[in-house]
Protein backbone atom coordinates (compact mmCIF):
# COMPACT_ATOMS: atom_id res chain seq x y z
CA UNK A 1 0.00 0.00 0.00
CA UNK A 2 1.11 3.55 -0.63
CA UNK A 3 1.04 6.65 1.22
CA UNK A 4 -2.53 7.41 2.15
CA UNK A 5 -2.14 11.28 2.15
CA UNK A 6 -1.71 10.82 -2.20
CA UNK A 7 -5.55 9.32 -1.90
CA UNK A 8 -6.39 12.26 -0.58
CA UNK A 9 -4.69 14.86 -3.07
CA UNK A 10 -5.94 13.10 -5.93
CA UNK A 11 -9.37 13.34 -4.31
CA UNK A 12 -8.69 17.18 -3.92
CA UNK A 13 -7.65 16.84 -7.52
CA UNK A 14 -10.62 15.45 -9.02
CA UNK A 15 -12.84 17.39 -7.02
CA UNK A 16 -11.01 20.57 -8.19
CA UNK A 17 -11.84 19.54 -11.65
CA UNK A 18 -15.54 18.49 -10.61
CA UNK A 19 -16.26 21.51 -8.97
CA UNK A 20 -15.45 24.01 -11.09
CA UNK A 21 -15.81 22.41 -14.66
CA UNK A 22 -19.03 20.98 -14.78
CA UNK A 23 -22.36 22.99 -16.48
CA UNK A 24 -24.80 22.30 -13.34
CA UNK A 25 -27.68 23.87 -11.46
CA UNK A 26 -26.51 26.88 -9.07
CA UNK A 27 -27.46 24.40 -6.13
CA UNK A 28 -25.30 21.31 -6.92
CA UNK A 29 -22.84 24.17 -7.82
CA UNK A 30 -22.68 25.45 -4.47
CA UNK A 31 -22.54 21.85 -2.73
CA UNK A 32 -19.43 20.66 -4.94
CA UNK A 33 -17.62 24.13 -4.68
CA UNK A 34 -18.22 23.26 -0.35
CA UNK A 35 -17.59 19.55 -0.94
CA UNK A 36 -13.87 20.89 -2.63
CA UNK A 37 -12.93 23.09 0.23
CA UNK A 38 -13.53 20.30 2.59
CA UNK A 39 -11.36 17.93 0.94
CA UNK A 40 -8.95 20.22 0.27
CA UNK A 41 -8.40 21.47 3.86
CA UNK A 42 -8.75 17.61 4.94
CA UNK A 43 -5.44 17.18 2.85
CA UNK A 44 -4.07 18.62 6.22
CA UNK A 45 -5.43 15.88 8.54
CA UNK A 46 -4.21 13.23 5.90
CA UNK A 47 -0.06 14.68 5.82
CA UNK A 48 -0.37 15.17 9.83
CA UNK A 49 -1.86 11.04 10.22
CA UNK A 50 -0.02 9.46 7.33
CA UNK A 51 2.85 7.86 9.50
CA UNK A 52 4.54 6.91 6.20
CA UNK A 53 5.82 10.94 5.89
CA UNK A 54 8.80 12.73 8.41
CA UNK A 55 7.48 14.01 11.10
CA UNK A 56 8.54 17.68 10.60
CA UNK A 57 6.67 17.58 7.71
CA UNK A 58 3.50 16.14 9.75
CA UNK A 59 4.27 19.15 12.16
CA UNK A 60 5.22 21.32 9.71
CA UNK A 61 1.71 21.17 8.04
CA UNK A 62 -0.53 22.96 10.33
CA UNK A 63 1.16 25.89 10.51
CA UNK A 64 1.58 25.95 6.40
CA UNK A 65 -2.59 25.65 6.68
CA UNK A 66 -2.65 29.04 8.57
CA UNK A 67 -0.37 30.94 6.88
CA UNK A 68 -1.29 29.87 3.02
CA UNK A 69 -4.40 32.33 2.93
CA UNK A 70 -6.10 30.36 0.24
CA UNK A 71 -6.04 27.03 2.52
CA UNK A 72 -6.87 29.72 5.24
CA UNK A 73 -9.75 30.79 3.31
CA UNK A 74 -10.69 26.79 3.21
CA UNK A 75 -10.31 26.09 6.97
CA UNK A 76 -12.90 28.66 7.58
CA UNK A 77 -15.37 27.54 4.69
CA UNK A 78 -15.33 23.88 5.95
CA UNK A 79 -15.38 24.32 9.50
CA UNK A 80 -18.18 26.61 8.83
CA UNK A 81 -20.36 24.28 6.71
CA UNK A 82 -19.33 21.29 8.46
CA UNK A 83 -20.17 22.60 11.86
CA UNK A 84 -23.04 25.99 11.20
CA UNK A 85 -21.12 27.80 13.81
CA UNK A 86 -17.37 27.59 13.91
CA UNK A 87 -16.19 26.03 16.88
CA UNK A 88 -12.45 26.16 15.94
CA UNK A 89 -10.06 29.32 15.75
CA UNK A 90 -10.67 31.51 12.88
CA UNK A 91 -8.14 31.88 10.49
CA UNK A 92 -9.55 34.68 8.19
CA UNK A 93 -12.72 35.86 9.00
CA UNK A 94 -15.61 34.17 11.07
CA UNK A 95 -18.03 35.51 7.80
CA UNK A 96 -16.55 33.37 5.40
CA UNK A 97 -18.61 31.27 3.21
CA UNK A 98 -19.66 30.54 -0.41
CA UNK A 99 -22.39 32.82 -2.47
CA UNK A 100 -23.98 32.26 -5.87
CA UNK A 101 -25.14 36.12 -6.30
CA UNK A 102 -22.31 37.68 -7.96
CA UNK A 103 -24.53 38.52 -10.72
CA UNK A 104 -26.05 40.19 -7.75
CA UNK A 105 -23.30 42.17 -6.26
CA UNK A 106 -22.48 43.78 -10.23
CA UNK A 107 -19.81 40.80 -10.76
CA UNK A 108 -19.35 38.07 -13.67
CA UNK A 109 -17.18 35.61 -13.12
CA UNK A 110 -18.88 33.32 -15.42
CA UNK A 111 -16.81 30.35 -16.72
CA UNK A 112 -18.14 29.62 -19.65
CA UNK A 113 -21.93 27.60 -19.43
CA UNK A 114 -21.06 27.14 -15.49
CA UNK A 115 -22.90 28.48 -12.87
CA UNK A 116 -20.13 28.11 -10.56
CA UNK A 117 -18.75 31.19 -12.44
CA UNK A 118 -20.59 32.98 -9.96
CA UNK A 119 -19.82 31.12 -6.46
CA UNK A 120 -17.46 33.50 -4.49
CA UNK A 121 -15.87 33.31 -1.39
CA UNK A 122 -17.51 36.06 0.92
CA UNK A 123 -14.52 36.52 3.46
CA UNK A 124 -16.31 39.63 6.16
CA UNK A 125 -13.97 42.88 5.14
CA UNK A 126 -11.56 40.85 3.02
CA UNK A 127 -14.08 41.04 0.54
CA UNK A 128 -15.48 38.88 -2.90
CA UNK A 129 -13.07 36.62 -4.42
CA UNK A 130 -14.23 34.23 -7.43
CA UNK A 131 -14.47 30.57 -5.51
CA UNK A 132 -12.29 29.59 -8.61
CA UNK A 133 -9.74 31.44 -7.81
CA UNK A 134 -9.34 30.60 -4.82
CA UNK A 135 -9.75 26.91 -5.30
CA UNK A 136 -6.78 27.21 -7.50
CA UNK A 137 -4.50 28.91 -5.47
CA UNK A 138 -5.10 25.98 -2.84
CA UNK A 139 -4.00 23.22 -5.75
CA UNK A 140 -1.04 25.32 -6.29
CA UNK A 141 -0.41 25.63 -2.74
CA UNK A 142 -0.80 21.86 -1.92
CA UNK A 143 0.91 20.79 -4.88
CA UNK A 144 4.03 23.63 -3.85
CA UNK A 145 3.78 22.02 -0.50
CA UNK A 146 3.82 18.36 -1.45
CA UNK A 147 7.03 19.02 -3.99
CA UNK A 148 9.30 21.20 -1.08
CA UNK A 149 8.92 18.51 0.88
CA UNK A 150 9.72 15.61 -1.79
CA UNK A 151 6.40 13.59 -1.22
CA UNK A 152 5.50 14.80 -5.01
CA UNK A 153 7.66 14.68 -7.85
CA UNK A 154 7.08 16.94 -10.71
Amino acid sequence: MGPRWREMYERVLRMHGDAFDSAIGEDAAGDRAYAFFIFCFHLKDWIKNDTSIDAGVRAAVEAFVSATPALALAADIANGVKHLVRDRSVRVDDSVRLSAGGDRLGMNFSLGTSVLGFVLVIAGDHGHRPARSVADECVKAWTTFLTTHRLLTL
